[in-house]
C-alpha cells in the first residue's frame, strides 16, 4: 500500500557542499519520522554531491539542476514538487541533536492563524545566533545604530515562543496554505532577503510569524 502523504517537505539546496550536505541529512536521518520527507535540490555542484546522497542517503529525493539559479528559485523548484503541508526551508550548512518535528507541526496545527515559523539558531560553539528581526524601517535603522545593533532590531533570544516581523530562511517552516494563498518566494531576489520579503507579505495577508526557540538548530 503507499505510504502517507508527508506532513513536512524539508527543501535543501546544494551548491559545492558536499560534506556539510551529507552531515545535515545524517542528522534529519537520525531524527525524521514517516511523515517527513527530505528533498534535496543540488544546484549544479561540480563536486559529486548529488552521486553522493544517492548512494548514501537512498531515501531522500535528490533533484540534480544543470543550471546555477538563486535562493528562492531554487526553493520555489522543490516546493512546486512536493506535497507536505508544512515545507521546511532549510541550508545545506545545518545540524540539530532534535529537529523536533512533531513539536513545530503541533505548535502550527494549534495556532492555525501562524504562517512562519522559525527555531532557535545557534553557532556550532553554541553561541546564540540573531535569527529574528524587526523589519527594516528608518526609525528601527536608527534605532539599532544607537545601540550598535544590540536594540529595536533584534526579536530572536529568550526561552518564549511569540510573534516577530521575519525569521531567517537558514530554518523556516511555512504552511503551504499560506504559501498557496501569498504566493511562493520572489524569484527576484537572487540571496538574502528572500525571507524578509516572504514574511512581510505573510504579516501584510494577515498570517504570523512566530519565533520558537523550543528547537534548536546549529549553522
Amino acid at each position: 500500500m503507499p505510504g502517507r502523504a508527508p506532513e513536512v517537505s524539508v527543501s535543501i539546496v546544494n551548491t559545492n557542499s558536499r560534506e556539510l550536505l551529507l552531515a545535515c541529512l545524517a542528522s534529519l536521518e537520525r531524527n525524521r519520522n514517516d511523515g517527513v520527507e527530505v528533498v534535496v535540490l543540488d544546484n549544479a555542484s561540480e563536486d559529486g554531491s548529488a552521486d553522493a546522497v544517492r548512494a548514501a542517503f537512498p531515501d531522500v529525493r535528490v533533484i540534480a539542476q544543470p543550471f546555477r539559479a538563486g535562493f528562492g528559485a531554487n526553493h520555489n523548484t522543490v516546493i512546486r514538487a512536493t506535497t507536505g503541508r508544512y515545507v521546511y526551508v532549510l541550508n545545506e550548512d545545518t545540524t540539530s541533536a532534535d529537529w523536533g518535528f512533531d513539536r513545530m507541526t503541533t505548535h502550527m496545527d494549534t495556532h492555525g492563524g501562524v504562517g512562519a515559523l522559525g527555531p532557535r539558531l545557534v553557532y556550532p560553539d553554541g553561541r546564540l545566533q540573531a535569527s529574528a528581526w524587526r523589519f527594516p524601517a528608518p526609525a528601527v535603522s536608527a534605532l539599532s545604530l544607537l545601540s550598535l545593533g544590540k536594540v529595536g532590531i533584534t526579536q530572536s533570544g529568550g526561552g518564549a515562543t511569540r510573534p516577530v516581523d521575519w525569521v531567517m530562511g537558514a530554518a523556516l517552516l511555512v504552511r503551504r496554505a499560506a504559501l498557496d494563498q501569498v504566493g511562493l518566494f520572489d524569484e527576484g531576489f537572487f540571496l538574502y532577503s528572500e525571507e524578509t520579503d516572504l514574511c512581510l507579505r505573510l504579516r501584510r495577508a494577515g498570517w504570523d510569524v512566530h519565533y520558537f526557540p523550543a528547537v534548536t538548530v546549529v549553522q
